[in-house]
């Protein structure tokens, strides 16, 4: 569960994570990446947490669907344009996680 975010908090930590040996910084990074993944994602945190252990959940009639706070309170769907997506794709330096 996450009590609080905003990116100031990445920040603070990509830059302790700086002054670390860079196979360190490397594991830190991804996994920070991956943490914000989390909590920015607007499919189910449910359906992400489970997937992220190999695991399999239906977010529409699995147990315990009804109570994700993606899944009560959708984010409103907007559609990106192509360009903008090609070039924050390229310019970051994350992880791409896909579920089908």
């Amino acid at each position: 569960m996450l009590g609080f975010y905003a990116y100031k908090d990445i920040e603070k930590l990509e830059k302790f994570m700086s002054g670390k040996p860079i196979a360190e910084q490397e594991i830190g990074f991804a996994l920070l990446h991956e943490m914000v993944a989390y909590a920015e994602t607007s499919m189910s945190r449910r359906k992400f947490i489970l997937h992220y252990f190999g695991e399999e959940f239906d977010d529409v009639n699995g147990p315990g669907a009804d109570m994700d706070d993606n899944a009560r309170n959708p984010k409103p769907k907007k559609k990106p344009k192509a360009s903008r997506i090609a070039t924050e794709s390229h310019s970051r330096h994350s992880t791409t996680i896909s579920f089908q």
